[in-house]
């Protein structure tokens, strides 16, 4: 898995080595999904996890 590390002059490409996935919760009647990236290596001693939720919706209008 690759990510984008940021800095001050510009953004660098990292790579994760070790990154377990966690599904939280999936609602199929509300469209929802949340999940975590833990046990990662290189941020062990800094962050516990990175959580994510997505929720999709109708791009339909009403008229």
């Amino acid at each position: 898995m690759e990510g984008l590390k940021p800095s001050r002059d510009h953004v660098q490409r990292i790579t994760f080595n070790n990154v377990m996935h966690k599904v939280n919760a999936t609602d199929k009647d509300n469209f929802s999904h949340s999940y975590s990236l833990i046990e990662r290596d290189d941020l062990s001693d800094k962050l516990e996890k990175i959580s994510y939720e997505t929720k999709l919706k109708s791009s339909l209008m009403e008229a």
